[in-house]
């Protein structure tokens, strides 16, 4: 489709067609290129790279907790379900790149921008629940080193962190679940 054809078919209107460009181009650029420019190999280099910086971690941290110490706690849980959501989170950037993430908007139709953000949205939430649990896990492990049993004020200060982040985080997650109820 020629710029002129664009233009008028699908910006100078109220409601273009789900064909059209998601977003005009800049003078001088084709909308909808054929062949355009992309971060997605970029994106998907540093996405299998957390994975399995994360899956590592997380081996070691099992490996030394159950095995080494024979012990369980709660900040473990938290890690595992860090991880856990962390998969979740990259699995949907996958899928999101899959329907267009890290192209120019001028470079997808509005069908797929559409489709992409739905998952943008989603991983957002799996993201947000992901550091989450991993930030209650590490305040979780801070607190169990650093204060043991006693009642001292870093155990009270440990605590009022960890109500602070489960806060925030629950206002977050509210945010993103339900943003226009």
């Amino acid at each position: 489709m020629e710029s002129p054809e664009i233009l008028a078919k699908c910006f100078n209107v109220t409601a273009p067609d789900l064909d059209c460009p998601a977003l005009k181009p800049p003078p001088g650029v084709m909308a909808l290129d054929p062949n355009p420019a992309s971060i997605a190999p970029a994106l998907e280099h540093v996405a299998i790279t957390c994975l399995v910086l994360v899956t590592f971690a997380i081996s070691i941290r099992l490996f030394t907790r159950l095995r080494i110490m024979k012990l369980f706690a709660l900040e473990d849980a938290m890690m595992i379900l860090a991880a856990i959501s962390f998969v979740v989170y990259i699995a949907l950037t996958f899928e999101s790149i899959a329907f267009g993430l890290g192209k120019h908007q001028w470079d997808l139709t509005v069908e797929e921008t559409r489709n992409c953000m739905v998952r943008v949205y989603a991983a957002q939430i799996a993201y947000c629940f992901s550091i989450f649990t991993a930030k209650i896990g590490v305040l979780l492990q801070v607190k169990h080193i650093f204060t043991g049993k006693k009642s001292t004020f870093v155990y009270w200060a440990s605590w009022a962190v960890i109500v602070m982040v489960v806060c925030a985080y629950t206002a977050s997650l509210f945010i993103w679940i339900f943003p226009c109820m």
